[in-house]
């Protein structure tokens, strides 16, 4: 990989098999947490949720880009 700013379709691909990784990871994690407190697990899972959304927007960014670079 270059010192280039701009990414490659490989990189761009890497980061979104990654960030399909982490999506997968965040499911697990939240079916596995488990709370006594109400509460608290639904604060917990609205930060679940939110960051879901932000890595969602950020994969599709890349799927976006990589679609750009194979036009």
């Amino acid at each position: 990989m270059s010192d280039d700013p701009v990414f490659s379709t490989y990189e761009l691909g890497i980061i979104q098999n990654s960030l399909r990784k982490r999506m997968a990871m965040i499911e697990e994690f939240r079916t596995d947490v488990v709370t006594p407190d109400l509460e608290r697990a639904i604060e917990m899972s609205q930060q679940i949720e939110v960051f879901k959304q932000e890595v969602q927007h950020i994969q599709d960014k890349i799927r976006s880009m990589i679609e750009k670079r194979v036009e």
